[in-house]
Protein backbone atom coordinates (compact mmCIF):
# COMPACT_ATOMS: atom_id res chain seq x y z
CA UNK A 1 0.00 0.00 0.00
CA UNK A 2 1.40 3.60 -1.03
CA UNK A 3 0.61 7.20 0.15
CA UNK A 4 2.53 10.04 -1.56
CA UNK A 5 6.23 7.94 -1.26
CA UNK A 6 4.94 6.30 1.78
CA UNK A 7 5.14 2.67 1.15
CA UNK A 8 3.31 0.05 3.53
CA UNK A 9 3.68 -3.51 2.54
CA UNK A 10 1.51 -6.63 3.56
CA UNK A 11 2.93 -10.59 3.39
CA UNK A 12 1.12 -13.33 3.92
CA UNK A 13 2.28 -16.33 6.03
CA UNK A 14 1.20 -19.72 7.76
CA UNK A 15 1.72 -20.39 11.26
CA UNK A 16 1.31 -23.57 12.79
CA UNK A 17 -0.99 -24.71 15.95
CA UNK A 18 -0.30 -26.64 18.80
CA UNK A 19 -2.81 -29.62 17.37
CA UNK A 20 -0.79 -29.32 13.95
CA UNK A 21 -3.46 -27.44 11.68
CA UNK A 22 -2.19 -24.56 9.89
CA UNK A 23 -3.60 -20.85 9.50
CA UNK A 24 -2.84 -17.72 7.58
CA UNK A 25 -0.75 -15.14 9.34
CA UNK A 26 -0.44 -11.49 7.69
CA UNK A 27 2.11 -9.16 8.59
CA UNK A 28 2.27 -5.31 7.97
CA UNK A 29 6.01 -4.38 7.54
CA UNK A 30 7.05 -0.68 7.35
CA UNK A 31 9.90 1.69 8.19
CA UNK A 32 9.59 4.24 10.70
CA UNK A 33 12.49 6.41 12.61
CA UNK A 34 14.95 4.26 10.51
CA UNK A 35 13.62 1.40 12.40
CA UNK A 36 11.87 -1.91 10.66
CA UNK A 37 8.10 -2.36 12.12
CA UNK A 38 6.03 -5.32 12.03
CA UNK A 39 2.61 -5.77 12.86
CA UNK A 40 0.94 -8.92 12.71
CA UNK A 41 -3.11 -9.70 11.98
CA UNK A 42 -5.70 -12.76 11.23
CA UNK A 43 -7.10 -11.43 8.47
CA UNK A 44 -5.79 -9.80 5.23
CA UNK A 45 -8.89 -7.17 6.00
CA UNK A 46 -7.17 -5.84 9.37
CA UNK A 47 -4.28 -5.79 8.14
CA UNK A 48 -4.82 -3.39 4.65
CA UNK A 49 -7.17 -1.18 7.31
CA UNK A 50 -4.21 -1.32 9.47
CA UNK A 51 -1.72 -0.56 6.39
CA UNK A 52 -3.89 2.14 5.59
CA UNK A 53 -3.96 4.16 8.69
CA UNK A 54 -0.46 3.74 9.19
CA UNK A 55 0.39 4.97 5.67
CA UNK A 56 -1.60 8.01 5.98
CA UNK A 57 -0.04 8.84 9.52
CA UNK A 58 3.50 8.59 7.97
CA UNK A 59 2.39 10.52 4.84
CA UNK A 60 1.41 13.31 7.03
CA UNK A 61 5.43 13.08 8.90
CA UNK A 62 6.28 13.53 5.32
CA UNK A 63 4.17 16.37 4.59
CA UNK A 64 5.35 18.42 7.39
CA UNK A 65 9.30 17.26 6.88
CA UNK A 66 8.68 18.45 3.91
CA UNK A 67 7.34 21.85 4.72
CA UNK A 68 10.13 22.45 7.45
CA UNK A 69 13.04 25.29 6.30
CA UNK A 70 16.40 23.92 5.68
CA UNK A 71 17.20 25.73 9.14
CA UNK A 72 14.75 23.13 10.74
CA UNK A 73 15.72 20.33 8.90
CA UNK A 74 19.35 20.69 10.11
CA UNK A 75 17.75 20.83 14.10
CA UNK A 76 16.10 17.83 12.86
CA UNK A 77 18.75 15.73 11.74
CA UNK A 78 21.08 17.21 14.67
CA UNK A 79 18.39 15.79 17.12
CA UNK A 80 18.51 12.95 15.76
CA UNK A 81 21.87 12.22 15.35
CA UNK A 82 21.96 13.35 19.40
CA UNK A 83 19.27 10.86 20.42
CA UNK A 84 20.34 7.84 18.55
CA UNK A 85 23.17 6.47 20.80
CA UNK A 86 20.28 6.53 23.33
CA UNK A 87 17.64 4.90 21.09
CA UNK A 88 15.35 7.19 21.98
CA UNK A 89 12.73 8.32 20.01
CA UNK A 90 12.73 12.33 19.12
CA UNK A 91 8.88 12.77 20.40
CA UNK A 92 9.37 11.41 23.49
CA UNK A 93 12.83 13.49 24.13
CA UNK A 94 11.31 16.43 23.19
CA UNK A 95 8.07 15.38 25.45
CA UNK A 96 10.11 14.84 28.68
CA UNK A 97 12.06 17.81 27.94
CA UNK A 98 8.44 19.47 28.47
CA UNK A 99 7.89 18.27 30.82
CA UNK A 100 11.36 18.64 32.91
CA UNK A 101 11.21 22.62 31.93
CA UNK A 102 7.54 23.09 33.50
CA UNK A 103 8.72 21.49 36.59
CA UNK A 104 12.08 23.30 37.01
CA UNK A 105 10.46 26.59 36.60
CA UNK A 106 12.88 27.25 33.56
CA UNK A 107 16.05 26.51 35.55
CA UNK A 108 18.47 24.68 32.78
CA UNK A 109 18.22 21.18 33.45
CA UNK A 110 21.90 20.49 33.45
CA UNK A 111 22.17 22.33 36.13
CA UNK A 112 19.12 20.19 37.81
CA UNK A 113 21.14 16.90 36.69
CA UNK A 114 24.18 18.21 38.31
CA UNK A 115 22.68 19.09 41.19
CA UNK A 116 20.74 15.68 41.56
CA UNK A 117 23.85 13.78 40.64
CA UNK A 118 26.06 15.68 43.17
CA UNK A 119 23.69 15.32 46.03
CA UNK A 120 23.50 11.07 45.07
CA UNK A 121 27.38 11.13 45.44
CA UNK A 122 27.51 12.80 48.92
CA UNK A 123 25.63 9.76 50.55
CA UNK A 124 23.03 11.70 52.55
CA UNK A 125 22.08 10.07 56.00
CA UNK A 126 18.25 10.59 57.07
CA UNK A 127 17.87 12.35 60.08
CA UNK A 128 14.57 14.19 61.47
CA UNK A 129 14.81 18.03 62.20
CA UNK A 130 14.21 17.49 66.29
CA UNK A 131 16.96 15.25 66.60
CA UNK A 132 19.12 17.41 64.15
CA UNK A 133 18.75 20.41 66.98
CA UNK A 134 19.20 18.18 69.86
CA UNK A 135 22.31 17.00 68.77
CA UNK A 136 23.46 20.37 67.79
CA UNK A 137 23.02 22.06 70.93
CA UNK A 138 24.43 19.09 73.15
CA UNK A 139 27.54 19.48 70.72
CA UNK A 140 27.87 23.47 71.38
CA UNK A 141 27.15 23.00 75.03
CA UNK A 142 30.10 20.57 75.08
CA UNK A 143 32.19 22.84 73.07
CA UNK A 144 31.91 25.63 75.95
CA UNK A 145 29.51 28.28 73.69
CA UNK A 146 28.31 31.13 75.73
CA UNK A 147 25.38 30.86 77.83
CA UNK A 148 23.91 33.65 76.00
CA UNK A 149 24.31 31.89 72.75
CA UNK A 150 23.16 29.02 73.54
CA UNK A 151 19.89 30.38 75.10
CA UNK A 152 19.42 32.42 71.88
CA UNK A 153 20.29 29.27 69.62
CA UNK A 154 17.83 26.89 71.92
CA UNK A 155 14.92 29.45 71.71
CA UNK A 156 14.84 29.91 67.95
CA UNK A 157 15.51 26.36 67.12
CA UNK A 158 13.38 24.85 69.45
CA UNK A 159 10.63 26.86 67.88
CA UNK A 160 11.35 25.56 64.93
CA UNK A 161 11.54 21.96 65.49
CA UNK A 162 8.58 22.18 67.65
CA UNK A 163 6.49 23.02 64.36
CA UNK A 164 4.50 19.84 62.95
CA UNK A 165 5.64 21.02 59.42
CA UNK A 166 9.45 20.37 60.39
CA UNK A 167 8.85 17.55 62.05
CA UNK A 168 9.81 15.30 59.66
CA UNK A 169 13.77 14.60 57.24
CA UNK A 170 15.73 17.72 57.27
CA UNK A 171 16.51 16.98 53.69
CA UNK A 172 13.13 17.49 52.96
CA UNK A 173 12.17 21.14 54.33
CA UNK A 174 11.91 23.85 52.24
CA UNK A 175 12.96 27.54 51.76
CA UNK A 176 9.23 28.04 51.06
CA UNK A 177 8.69 26.40 54.09
CA UNK A 178 10.74 28.35 56.38
CA UNK A 179 10.05 31.92 55.01
CA UNK A 180 5.97 30.91 55.75
CA UNK A 181 7.14 30.01 59.24
CA UNK A 182 9.22 32.96 59.74
CA UNK A 183 6.43 35.00 58.36
CA UNK A 184 3.76 34.05 60.72
CA UNK A 185 6.13 34.67 63.76
CA UNK A 186 5.76 38.52 62.85
CA UNK A 187 9.11 39.32 63.62
CA UNK A 188 11.44 42.77 63.80
CA UNK A 189 13.79 42.46 60.94
CA UNK A 190 16.22 42.74 63.37
CA UNK A 191 15.20 39.83 65.67
CA UNK A 192 14.15 37.44 62.00
CA UNK A 193 17.61 38.09 61.35
CA UNK A 194 18.67 36.59 64.62
CA UNK A 195 16.32 33.54 63.41
CA UNK A 196 17.86 33.11 60.65
CA UNK A 197 21.16 32.68 61.68
CA UNK A 198 20.54 30.06 63.61
CA UNK A 199 18.66 28.52 61.46
CA UNK A 200 21.82 28.38 58.74
CA UNK A 201 23.47 27.41 61.87
CA UNK A 202 21.22 24.44 62.16
CA UNK A 203 21.44 23.84 58.43
CA UNK A 204 25.28 23.60 58.22
CA UNK A 205 25.85 21.65 61.23
CA UNK A 206 23.63 18.71 59.22
CA UNK A 207 25.11 19.29 56.26
CA UNK A 208 28.79 18.63 57.97
CA UNK A 209 27.19 15.62 59.91
CA UNK A 210 26.02 14.30 56.22
CA UNK A 211 22.34 14.94 56.88
CA UNK A 212 22.09 16.98 54.08
CA UNK A 213 24.13 17.10 50.30
CA UNK A 214 27.57 18.67 51.11
CA UNK A 215 27.89 20.01 47.84
CA UNK A 216 25.14 22.58 47.42
CA UNK A 217 23.88 25.06 49.29
CA UNK A 218 21.39 24.61 52.17
CA UNK A 219 17.86 25.36 52.24
CA UNK A 220 18.42 28.01 54.90
CA UNK A 221 21.13 29.94 53.32
CA UNK A 222 18.17 30.58 50.57
CA UNK A 223 16.26 33.04 52.94
CA UNK A 224 16.95 36.56 52.64
CA UNK A 225 18.25 38.95 54.68
CA UNK A 226 15.44 41.60 56.21
CA UNK A 227 16.90 45.12 55.85
CA UNK A 228 17.21 46.80 59.43
CA UNK A 229 17.97 50.37 61.00
CA UNK A 230 21.26 50.57 62.86
CA UNK A 231 19.98 50.48 66.84
CA UNK A 232 21.74 53.03 68.81
CA UNK A 233 24.27 52.00 71.31
CA UNK A 234 23.30 50.87 74.70
CA UNK A 235 25.04 53.28 76.94
CA UNK A 236 25.77 52.92 80.84
CA UNK A 237 26.75 56.40 82.62
CA UNK A 238 30.06 56.10 84.92
CA UNK A 239 27.79 56.24 87.95
CA UNK A 240 26.37 52.85 86.90
CA UNK A 241 29.68 51.12 86.43
CA UNK A 242 30.62 52.70 89.83
CA UNK A 243 28.03 50.90 91.47
CA UNK A 244 28.40 48.05 89.24
CA UNK A 245 32.33 47.52 90.42
CA UNK A 246 31.60 48.25 94.06
CA UNK A 247 28.73 45.34 94.06
CA UNK A 248 30.58 42.76 92.36
CA UNK A 249 32.16 39.91 94.24
CA UNK A 250 35.74 38.97 93.50
CA UNK A 251 34.99 36.02 90.54
CA UNK A 252 32.55 38.51 88.66
CA UNK A 253 34.54 41.81 89.11
CA UNK A 254 37.01 41.09 86.73
CA UNK A 255 34.50 40.27 83.88
CA UNK A 256 32.54 43.34 84.31
CA UNK A 257 35.79 45.73 84.20
CA UNK A 258 37.24 44.05 80.83
CA UNK A 259 33.62 44.10 79.71
CA UNK A 260 33.91 48.04 80.88
CA UNK A 261 36.96 48.74 79.51
CA UNK A 262 38.26 46.89 76.41
CA UNK A 263 34.59 46.16 75.05
CA UNK A 264 35.38 42.50 74.96
CA UNK A 265 32.30 40.59 74.06
CA UNK A 266 31.09 38.25 77.11
CA UNK A 267 31.71 35.10 74.70
CA UNK A 268 35.47 35.87 74.82
CA UNK A 269 35.71 37.13 78.16
CA UNK A 270 34.11 33.62 79.37
CA UNK A 271 37.07 31.96 77.32
CA UNK A 272 39.90 34.41 77.85
CA UNK A 273 42.66 32.94 80.08
CA UNK A 274 44.43 35.25 82.51
CA UNK A 275 47.70 34.61 80.48
CA UNK A 276 46.11 36.43 77.99
CA UNK A 277 46.57 39.90 80.26
CA UNK A 278 49.85 41.30 79.19
CA UNK A 279 50.72 42.85 81.68
CA UNK A 280 54.22 44.48 80.88
CA UNK A 281 52.98 45.39 76.90
CA UNK A 282 49.65 46.81 78.52
CA UNK A 283 47.49 44.69 76.68
CA UNK A 284 45.05 41.96 76.43
CA UNK A 285 45.76 39.29 73.91
CA UNK A 286 42.04 37.55 72.41
CA UNK A 287 43.02 35.10 70.06
CA UNK A 288 41.92 33.93 67.02
CA UNK A 289 40.20 30.95 68.52
CA UNK A 290 37.93 33.40 70.99
CA UNK A 291 36.88 36.17 68.82
CA UNK A 292 33.89 36.27 67.10
CA UNK A 293 35.73 37.22 63.61
CA UNK A 294 38.62 34.69 64.16
CA UNK A 295 40.66 37.16 64.12
CA UNK A 296 43.87 37.67 66.75
CA UNK A 297 44.22 41.72 68.09
CA UNK A 298 44.93 43.69 71.05
CA UNK A 299 42.55 45.25 73.39
CA UNK A 300 44.38 48.10 75.60
CA UNK A 301 45.08 47.65 79.57
CA UNK A 302 44.02 51.02 80.41
CA UNK A 303 45.35 52.33 83.90
CA UNK A 304 41.60 52.33 85.05
CA UNK A 305 41.26 48.13 84.13
CA UNK A 306 45.29 47.03 85.48
CA UNK A 307 43.82 48.92 88.77
CA UNK A 308 41.15 47.11 88.84
CA UNK A 309 42.76 43.76 87.67
CA UNK A 310 45.63 43.97 89.62
CA UNK A 311 44.84 41.97 92.96
CA UNK A 312 44.50 39.32 89.50
CA UNK A 313 48.04 39.90 88.54
CA UNK A 314 49.28 36.50 90.22
CA UNK A 315 46.59 34.22 88.67
CA UNK A 316 46.51 31.73 85.99
CA UNK A 317 44.14 29.67 84.03
CA UNK A 318 40.48 30.75 82.93
CA UNK A 319 39.39 34.39 83.96
CA UNK A 320 36.30 32.76 85.38
CA UNK A 321 36.29 29.00 85.49
CA UNK A 322 33.74 27.23 86.51
CA UNK A 323 31.05 30.06 86.80
CA UNK A 324 27.74 30.18 85.81
CA UNK A 325 28.59 33.55 84.26
CA UNK A 326 25.26 34.87 83.24
CA UNK A 327 23.17 34.36 86.54
CA UNK A 328 25.96 35.95 88.29
CA UNK A 329 26.09 39.04 86.61
CA UNK A 330 22.33 39.21 86.55
CA UNK A 331 22.30 39.06 90.07
CA UNK A 332 25.39 42.03 90.45
CA UNK A 333 23.11 44.34 88.26
CA UNK A 334 20.33 43.71 90.41
CA UNK A 335 21.91 44.03 93.77
CA UNK A 336 23.67 47.37 92.20
CA UNK A 337 20.20 48.57 90.87
CA UNK A 338 20.98 48.94 87.56
CA UNK A 339 18.75 47.98 84.99
CA UNK A 340 21.41 45.51 82.21
CA UNK A 341 21.26 46.56 78.69
CA UNK A 342 22.32 44.00 76.00
CA UNK A 343 25.70 44.76 75.14
CA UNK A 344 25.89 47.69 77.57
CA UNK A 345 29.41 47.60 78.57
CA UNK A 346 30.26 46.44 75.63
CA UNK A 347 28.41 49.74 73.56
CA UNK A 348 29.62 52.37 76.50
CA UNK A 349 33.20 51.41 75.75
CA UNK A 350 33.16 51.70 72.13
CA UNK A 351 31.37 55.31 72.59
CA UNK A 352 33.68 56.48 75.34
CA UNK A 353 36.93 55.37 73.92
CA UNK A 354 35.44 56.98 70.08
CA UNK A 355 34.59 60.29 72.24
CA UNK A 356 38.28 59.69 74.40
CA UNK A 357 40.66 59.25 71.11
CA UNK A 358 38.85 60.65 68.15
CA UNK A 359 40.96 57.48 66.06
CA UNK A 360 37.81 55.65 64.95
CA UNK A 361 40.50 52.63 62.85
CA UNK A 362 42.22 52.56 66.54
CA UNK A 363 39.44 51.65 68.06
CA UNK A 364 37.43 49.57 65.54
CA UNK A 365 40.71 47.01 66.37
CA UNK A 366 40.77 47.51 69.99
CA UNK A 367 37.46 46.08 69.97
CA UNK A 368 37.83 44.00 67.34
CA UNK A 369 35.05 45.64 65.04
CA UNK A 370 34.76 47.07 61.58
CA UNK A 371 35.14 51.21 60.94
CA UNK A 372 31.94 50.96 59.17
CA UNK A 373 30.64 49.84 62.32
CA UNK A 374 32.23 52.44 64.14
CA UNK A 375 31.12 55.33 62.08
CA UNK A 376 27.87 54.42 61.38
CA UNK A 377 26.90 53.48 65.12
CA UNK A 378 29.55 55.01 67.57
CA UNK A 379 30.00 58.04 66.63
CA UNK A 380 29.18 61.14 68.73
CA UNK A 381 27.51 58.62 70.74
CA UNK A 382 29.24 60.65 73.75
CA UNK A 383 31.30 63.21 74.79
CA UNK A 384 34.61 64.04 75.41
CA UNK A 385 33.60 65.12 79.44
CA UNK A 386 31.81 61.40 79.57
CA UNK A 387 34.70 59.74 78.18
CA UNK A 388 37.04 61.22 81.16
CA UNK A 389 34.20 60.42 83.75
CA UNK A 390 33.77 56.71 82.20
CA UNK A 391 37.41 55.78 82.20
CA UNK A 392 37.75 57.74 85.55
CA UNK A 393 36.38 55.25 87.29
CA UNK A 394 38.94 53.52 90.07
CA UNK A 395 39.12 51.29 93.00
CA UNK A 396 38.93 53.80 95.85
CA UNK A 397 41.44 51.47 97.76
CA UNK A 398 43.91 48.61 96.66
CA UNK A 399 41.68 45.56 97.18
CA UNK A 400 43.20 43.31 99.91
CA UNK A 401 41.13 39.85 98.76
CA UNK A 402 42.84 37.96 96.05
CA UNK A 403 40.00 35.50 94.41
CA UNK A 404 40.38 32.30 94.09
CA UNK A 405 39.26 30.81 90.57
CA UNK A 406 35.64 29.24 90.94
CA UNK A 407 35.47 30.09 94.60
CA UNK A 408 32.40 32.26 95.94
Amino acid sequence: MTRGSVVVKIYQGTNRKPDGREYPVFTVVYFENDKRQRKFFATRAKARAEAGTIADRLNRGEREVLKMSNTDQSSYVRALEILRPLSVPLHAAIEDYAHAMKASEGRPLADLAREVAKRSRDHVKAANVPAVVDELLTVCEREGKSVRYLESLRSHLNRFKERETFAGPIGRVTTAQIEGWLSALGLTGRTRNNVRASLVTLFHFARKRGYLARSVATEADEIGRSRTEQSPPNLYAAADLEKLLATACPIILPVIAIGAFTGMRSASVARLRWENVKWEQGAIEIPAAIAKNRKRYLAPLLPCLAAWLAPYHSHTGLVVDGVKIDERIRKTFAAAGVKRLNNGLRDSFISYRVAQTTNIPQVAYEAGNSVEMIRSKYLEARTKADAEAWFAVMPSAPANVVPINGAA
